[in-house]
């Protein structure tokens, strides 16, 4: 155990005993370690073993400290150092995380995570630090194994996590060590971020699976987690949900809190063929009023999408009934007045043009 308080305690060296220990530890596949509790200023270890080194010769040696308590005081009895030796082996991984034969092993790093035991991984998210494992990462990200394969000095790894969030990181590291993870349609979107970040395939897979699973009230939520992640099979599917049920889904509470890029993109979408006009006008703006939209650029550009050829006098003039705080804005309340008249003398001129047709009939069938 390392006391990092005790400014006492001196770190001697027996560079003589180190070709004995290279030899010896060459012969193991792998190197057994003294599990020991990762203090706050463990980052300072690192600085002071250096330090202590006086051949250059040695500094890329791969360090293991064996720490034994003497009768007179804590000292530093033994140091073994494994030339040309990093943590990440591709053997040693596979070995620990065999899910089927080395469930134990999993347990014990859980165990030592936890417990904060020989944490030489520290992830740093909006200033709040997270201990972790390198070769549990590198197990799971081969983004991060590179990067510790070339970094494979450190004593601890500092890594800056600057798009995630705190909640985000601490799921995904407990299901890095549990294999259990939390996911809702509130917080797979951090979660996606942070799992990129992290390079971590196996959490994107299970984000996709989840997003898969799609109905009325989360189809809005998950187009836009989609397409902000790139995930183009969920887009798919969506897309193809909301062709099917846009009568159903526009009904919803979810609706209006969609934001505005995603109601101009489902308006401004031909491929949704049948969809009942009257309901699309009616909650479009019940989406500009419960979000009090005033600007009229962005209420313009809604109308203008509204296919208008497909609401008959009487519709139209029932949900402007309905929807009369759109009619307080002035420049507002005259163009949809205009549209009103429109489709009113666009009614009547129809009714004329058949009642014209009927009666050319009725001429050429008397002759």
């Amino acid at each position: 155990m390392i006391n990092n308080n005790n400014n006492s305690t001196n770190l001697n060296l027996n560079i003589n005993h180190l070709s004995y220990s290279i030899d010896s530890l060459q012969q193991l596949s792998y190197i057994h370690f003294q599990p020991f509790r990762v203090s706050y200023s463990i980052i300072n270890l690192k600085e002071k073993f250096l330090y202590s080194i006086q051949s250059k010769n040695i500094l890329n040696i791969y360090q293991h400290l064996n720490f034994v308590k003497n009768q007179k005081s804590k000292i530093l009895s033994t140091i073994k150092l494994a030339q040309n030796y990093y943590l990440f082996e591709r053997n040693l991984i596979k070995k620990f995380f065999d899910l089927n034969k080395n469930v134990l092993s999993k347990k014990i790093l859980e165990q030592m995570w936890k417990s904060s035991q020989f944490c030489d991984l520290l992830l740093i998210v909006q200033g709040s630090e997270y201990l972790a494992h390198r070769l549990v990462l590198a197990a799971c990200s081969h983004k991060f194994k590179q990067i510790f394969n070339k970094r494979k000095n450190d004593f601890v790894t500092r890594v800056h996590l600057r798009h995630s969030t705190h909640k985000s990181l601490q799921l995904i590291l407990n299901y890095l060590y549990t294999d259990k993870i939390i996911l809702t349609i509130r917080n797979i979107d951090d979660i996606l971020t942070c799992t990129k970040e992290l390079g971590i395939q196996k959490v994107i897979d299970l984000c996709i699976t989840y997003l898969s699973q799609i109905n009325k009230r989360t189809i809005f939520q998950i187009l836009d987690i989609a397409y902000k992640h790139d995930l183009s099979k969920v887009y798919y599917l969506a897309h193809k949900f909301l062709i099917q049920s846009m009568d159903e889904c526009i009904q919803t509470e979810e609706f209006i809190d969609i934001t505005y890029w995603m109601l101009n993109q489902i308006l401004s979408d031909v491929t949704i063929e049948k969809r009942q006009e009257f309901h699309v006008l009616d909650r479009t703006l019940q989406w500009l009023s419960c979000n009090h939209i005033s600007n009229t650029d962005v209420i313009f550009e809604l109308l203008n999408k509204i296919r208008w050829k497909n609401l008959t006098y009487l519709s139209l003039k029932e949900i402007l009934a309905i929807n009369y705080e759109i009619l307080h804005i002035p420049i507002v309340k005259q163009w949809l007045i205009k549209k009103l008249n429109d489709t009113n003398n666009n009614q009547i001129e129809n009714l004329r043009q058949k009642d014209s047709l009927v009666q050319t009939k009725v001429r050429i069938n008397s002759l």
